[in-house]
């Protein structure tokens, strides 16, 4: 796995916070959230995105989940670019679908209890 750059104006805290708000869908609470710390959750500031694949189960070959890396972007689209981008190989790179969010057609996710949830 490669290491990747922080994002623009990342910190710890940041890092942590941003972690959390990937896996809430409660947008009442992402409000309350964005005002209690401030301008850590602008749309349009770039963010580090945790990039991980579901697992599969195929005519006796499976495999679980397997984490990527962190990746920055404004959107988990935009990470995903990235972590296409670092690929070595002109023929991985091209089984990365970014329009379907897919790679060798495993769905990604942007945290390890979504991307387990199929396959482990």
């Amino acid at each position: 796995m490669q290491s990747h750059q922080a994002c623009q104006g990342h910190t710890d805290f940041g890092h942590w916070a941003l972690n959390a708000m990937n896996k809430i869908d409660d947008m009442a609470l992402v409000k309350r959230m964005d005002r209690d710390f401030g301008d850590v959750f602008a749309p349009d500031r770039e963010r580090s995105w945790e990039v991980w694949t579901e697992g599969y189960r195929d005519t006796g070959k499976q495999e679980s989940a397997v984490y990527h890396g962190r990746y920055c972007g404004v959107t988990f689209e935009d990470a995903l670019v990235r972590f296409k981008d670092s690929l070595d190989s002109k023929k991985t790179r091209r089984l990365v679908n970014i329009r379907k969010g897919t790679f060798w057609g495993c769905r990604f996710f942007n945290n390890e209890i979504d991307a387990r949830e199929a396959f482990g």
